[in-house]
């Protein structure tokens, strides 16, 4: 007699779970409409949309479970139901779609083991899919999140290495250009170190490739009381770089470019002051004491080595080569040390001629091995 009373509980027990998500659903349609009950044919559609809407969420999650031919307990199945409700929520506030409003390019400093251009993925791989959504909560990824903004801090507090599902990011070419010159300075004989340039927009249509923007989560945690979820110091680090990360393995057309740390500090655009500096802050504290003693520099070498900088970072894809110019270019002449001998619109009108050069060359070049 045992077994059907245990069934009955269970039954009961996830019928209660399944009943508070159909009330917080309708809860939530009644803060947007200002209302606790349907006064107008649209309230009511609105919450007949949100019903349909949980009623879709609890069809997938159930499909997905007997699709991995997975046992699941009643209670367990209402929980990831309430799981994936948490997920579109998220989803609905942080874009993982191309928008207008991203980046054109995302830079990594990344260091590696060998000589060969490395692939880009994290140390344990965890597609972003409807399993994940079931089994880890919005709460559970923030942890996770935490996680790995922190592990830099961590490894260097216990020195063992910190494995995530996250590759980071950032569109702040100045912030990941010095992060790939302190990695080089860290990094072991057998290891190399440079800078992957990424298209977003390729990013973004890669196949099991998710791109989220640390920003837009800290955003939607702070918005429903769970900012803490994160620590505040791990916070401000990736508010300063902007910071992105990725679940996934890139490949395809998202790397648009693999430049080592060596042809980087080789062109002779960077100081050592911008090298042996720890942060960017250290390195802006040092420049400023001696950029006004500093004396001028010829404007036509400050724009020429402005742009084969860029070159530098664009390889042969002259098409990107204004954009990272004008990534070069955003920080100021002052910020890379460059003291021109001439008005700054003067200086930057004669960087986007070189540009213009360069492109036009490049041009005729293919003109010509065409024919």
């Amino acid at each position: 007699m045992a077994a059907p009373r245990s069934i009955f509980t269970e039954f009961s027990s996830a019928s209660h779970q399944l009943g508070r998500l159909v009330q917080a659903q309708l809860l939530k349609v009644g803060q947007r409409t200002s209302t606790r009950r349907p006064e107008t044919l649209g309230d009511l559609r609105s919450m007949v949309d949100a019903l349909s809407s949980l009623s879709d969420i609890c069809i997938a999650v159930l499909d997905d479970i007997r699709t991995r031919e997975q046992e699941r307990e009643l209670s367990t199945a209402v929980r990831e139901i309430e799981n994936v409700l948490g997920w579109t929520e998220l989803l609905h506030d942080v874009n993982i779609e191309t928008a207008p409003s991203d980046p054109q390019f995302l830079f990594r400093a990344h260091r590696h083991v060998g000589t060969s251009q490395p692939t880009f993925e994290p140390e344990l791989e965890v597609p972003f899919d409807l399993e994940f959504k079931r089994i880890i909560s919005v709460d559970g990824f923030a942890a996770l999140l935490a996680e790995h903004l922190g592990k830099t801090k961590e490894e260097e507090r216990t020195g063992n290495k910190v494995e995530t599902c996250f590759l980071s990011m950032s569109p702040v070419l100045e912030w990941t250009v010095h992060a790939t010159g302190q990695k080089w300075k860290d990094m072991e004989a057998d290891e190399t170190v440079g800078l992957a340039v990424f298209d977003v927009g390729r990013l973004r249509q890669t196949p099991d490739l998710t791109v989220f923007r640390i920003a837009d989560i800290l955003q939607f945690l702070e918005g429903r009381g769970k900012g803490e979820l994160i620590p505040q110091d791990v916070q401000g680090w990736a508010r300063n770089c902007d910071e992105y990360m990725s679940m996934g393995k890139v490949h395809g057309g998202g790397l648009l470019r693999w430049v080592p740390w060596t042809e980087l500090y080789g062109s002779g655009f960077l100081s050592s002051r911008f090298l042996r500096a720890y942060t960017l802050g250290k390195y802006r504290q040092w420049k400023d004491e001696v950029y006004d003693a500093a004396g001028c520099i010829e404007a036509e070498d400050v724009c020429r080595s402005v742009v084969e900088f860029g070159k530098i970072l664009a390889g042969s894809q002259v098409s990107i080569l204004l954009p990272l110019v004008e990534l070069i270019l955003k920080p100021g002449f002052q910020f890379w040390e460059l003291k021109a001998n001439a008005e700054e619109e003067v200086v930057k009108a004669r960087v986007y001629e070189l540009v213009d050069e360069a492109m036009i060359g490049d041009i005729s070049r293919l003109k010509i091995s065409g024919n």
